[in-house]
């Protein structure tokens, strides 16, 4: 007889495992389907984005910068060699601006206007229901060297090497530039600007 309650209550609780492992079973793979549908449909959107951030309409100290593949030229002056050339570089990040849980972006246009110059500009594109809108673009300098670009907690964090005053624009930029900026109202705001000599660095270092 306790032999036959034992059986019965081993049989009863392996159904109960049994039960109990079909149903998380169930639950993880729904999970999971889940979770697979959403980041495939996010990066979808995020190529679709990118693919949109190539060809956009930009503004440049009141210019209307229209890139077609990436790329913006026009004449100067017509009939003349010199040209106006706009490019989107390779330093572009996705990340949050405004909070709203959506991919926004920070890009890098690189513009060259006809003289020995290469300015590079920061410009925030915010993704709106498949419409990016691009923010003002700020001028970070003339031939810097780009060193990192990231979005954090909706912050942009800007590193490259710029010149000092003292520097000639014919060597390699040795100073080290930090900037932050945060959106405000659709509003690019500068956080703070903070700066190091790598050059003066690495000499004091040296023996």
């Amino acid at each position: 007889m306790t032999e036959n309650k034992s059986d019965r209550f081993i049989h009863q609780y392996i159904t109960y495992v049994k039960s109990f492992c079909s149903n998380v079973l169930s639950v993880l793979t729904t999970l999971i389907v889940f979770v697979s549908c959403n980041r495939t449909h996010q990066l979808f959107s995020n190529r679709a984005f990118l693919r949109q951030l190539s060809n956009m309409d930009y503004r440049i100290d009141d210019q209307v910068i229209a890139l077609k593949k990436g790329t913006f030229v026009k004449d100067i002056l017509p009939g003349t060699a010199s040209k106006i050339r706009v490019d989107l570089s390779d330093w572009l990040i996705l990340g949050d601006l405004n909070n709203d849980h959506q991919s926004d972006a920070a890009i890098i246009l690189t513009a060259n206007m006809g003289g020995s110059g290469r300015f590079f500009y920061l410009i925030p594109v915010l993704w709106q229901t498949n419409n990016p809108l691009a923010l003002e673009a700020i001028l970070l300098g003339d031939r810097i060297s780009m060193v990192s670009l990231n979005i954090e907690n909706q912050q942009i964090n800007v590193v490259y090497l710029g010149y000092s005053p003292e520097e000639a624009m014919a060597t390699s930029p040795s100073r080290e530039i930090q900037r932050h900026f945060i959106l405000k109202d659709h509003v690019i705001t500068e956080v703070n600007d903070t700066s190091m000599n790598v050059a003066a660095i690495i000499s004091s270092y040296s023996p």
